[in-house]
């Protein structure tokens, strides 16, 4: 079912089909600064970045994925995943509250797609859970894109911002 339609593209639920793309996404989602050289592509494999996709449509898993109107080309997700046990990401805040991540591909950047795509999540997220956290790096100028979407600052650590959403 598709939530948003505009001329560039559509938004629709994640499925356990999209596992690629969602790696993908993963990859892209990691914050590298201007001038920085890239990631290499296998980062996200290592057991950090792949727990973020690995084995999605698990029990709390919840995304919006982003498709190109005319390619059909996906090209941006928002998702969150609930952690347990040992199993942590970055964002981690409590086992009821999901780390959201967000993900753009390069090129479709700065269109809005970030901002609906997480608008879709989190209007489903609020029925499902009474928070949902995020971690950002304070470089990154999504950050101000979490402040427009009310996440507040909750902690930091050596790298990265831990904030919250209430829903």
């Amino acid at each position: 079912m598709n939530i948003h339609d505009t001329p560039d593209f559509t938004i629709r639920s994640i499925e356990t089909t999209d596992i690629d793309f969602l790696k993908t996404a993963m990859y892209h989602a990691i914050f590298i600064p201007p001038g920085s050289p890239p990631c290499p592509e296998g980062i996200v494999n290592t057991p950090e970045i792949a727990r973020y996709w690995r084995g999605w449509g698990r029990a709390g898993d919840l995304g919006m994925m982003a498709v190109h109107t005319t390619t059909h080309a996906p090209i941006g997700a928002a998702w969150l995943r609930v952690w347990s046990g040992a199993d942590r990401g970055y964002g981690f805040v409590s086992p009821e509250i999901p780390e959201m991540s967000v993900s753009v591909v390069p090129g479709m950047r700065g269109r809005g797609i970030g901002t609906e795509l997480i608008g879709a999540l989190l209007s489903r997220a609020d029925t499902r859970f009474d928070a949902v956290s995020l971690s950002v790096t304070p470089e990154n100028p999504a950050l101000s894109l979490y402040d427009r979407f009310g996440f507040l600052r909750l902690g930091r650590d050596d790298n990265s911002i831990i904030m919250i959403r209430r829903a």
